[in-house]
Formats: C-alpha cells, structure tokens, sequence
C-alpha cells in the first residue's frame, strides 16, 4: 500500500514538473527578447556615463557583441542584426526621455539626459 503511494505521489510530482517545463518553453523567447533589451539599455546608459557622447555606429559596434541567457536554460539570444536592434533601442531611450539626441556635422549624437 506505502508502495503505491509512493508511486502516485511520484507521478504527480512527475506531471507537474511537465507542466511547469511546457509554460516555461512558450515563454522563453519573450523572457530572452526582454532580457537582452534590458541588457543593451544598461549597456549604452554605462557607456553613455562613461563618455560624454556616442554616435549611433559606436553604439551599434558596443551592442552587436552582447548576448544573454536565462538561468537553467541552455538557449542563448544575442544581436543578430545590431543596425535594427540598435535603432529600437536608441528609439525607446529616446521615447522614455533617458537620453537625448544631436547633430554634429550631420552625424547624430546621443548623451544622457
């Protein structure tokens, strides 16, 4: 009787980690896709705090190299395409009035606010 409790009490433990696991991979691309944003955000204000100035190509080299994971997750996301995600991110500081933006001999330049 101990033996089959056991047993019923293993293959409910077993199905709810299933299910735990389904959920966790329908939402880990969002979950990588928000993080890394946050990741490249973070990145361009530190290197914003550090120099005065960026342009947008600096920017763009800075960020193409980053890459993030979730924690127990062996999926990484990194840039693959730094000129696009550049301009999301740039666009979404701007909007969130975080830095700001000039123009300098026809080359836009971003600074912190």
């Amino acid at each position: 009787m101990k033996l089959f409790i056991y047993m019923a009490a293993a293959m409910v433990l077993i199905r709810a980690l299933m299910i735990i696991e389904y959920y966790r991979d329908k939402t880990i691309d969002l979950e990588l896709q928000k993080k890394l944003y946050r990741k490249c955000a973070g990145a361009v204000m530190d290197y914003l705090n550090k120099n005065a100035t960026a342009s947008f190509s600096e920017i763009k080299d800075f960020i193409s190299g980053l890459s993030t994971s979730v924690f127990l997750v062996q999926q990484k996301l990194g840039v693959d395409k730094p000129e696009a995600f550049t301009e999301t991110v740039i666009s979404n500081l701007l909007k969130q009035g975080y830095i700001s933006e000039s123009v300098d001999n026809s080359v836009k330049l971003y600074s912190l606010k």
